[in-house]
């Protein structure tokens, strides 16, 4: 193989590699004052504990057995206020994935991260105890993108 070919072919390696990585600088995943939140209407009068996250994110339609077709929940990042990764979550409950994990989390400001369609968008959340917070999908394809493009 020459050395030119070589080198633009472990670049796309290196390239693609990067792409498929979650690690984002925790600047562009931390709470902005400005920006939406998805909460719960609000706590029960006797809530307490943990309170649950549920991310309808995005899907890819996948094969199982020869006739049969899911759409698989794409899995997403949790990261705290600050920034600073919480967890990854697979999100893929019942139905055969087809449906979101419930999640529970201590009370708190998070920023939930995932793909939807091609671009990698965040959403932040405001998890209470003893209450559901739920992202729908809708949100999430309207969310803003962790990596805004500039348009010329």
């Amino acid at each position: 193989m020459n050395p030119g070919r070589a080198w633009c072919l472990s670049a796309l390696v290196f390239a693609g590699a990067a792409a498929c990585s979650s690690h984002v600088s925790p600047s562009a995943v931390s709470w902005r004052a400005e920006a939406p939140v998805v909460a719960p209407a609000e706590s029960p009068p006797d809530g307490s504990g943990d309170g649950v996250l549920i991310v309808a994110t995005d899907r890819d339609q996948t094969q199982i057995g020869s006739n049969y077709y899911y759409g698989i929940r794409r899995p997403y990042e949790i990261h705290g206020s600050d920034g600073q990764f919480v967890a990854r979550i697979q999100n893929q409950g019942w139905r055969q994935g087809e449906e979101p994990e419930k999640i529970r989390l201590p009370p708190g400001r998070y920023v939930v991260a995932s793909m939807y369609g091609t671009v990698y968008r965040r959403m932040q959340v405001e998890i209470r105890a003893g209450a559901t917070t739920e992202v729908s999908e809708d949100t999430l394809r309207h969310a803003s993108a962790v990596f805004p493009t500039s348009s010329p």
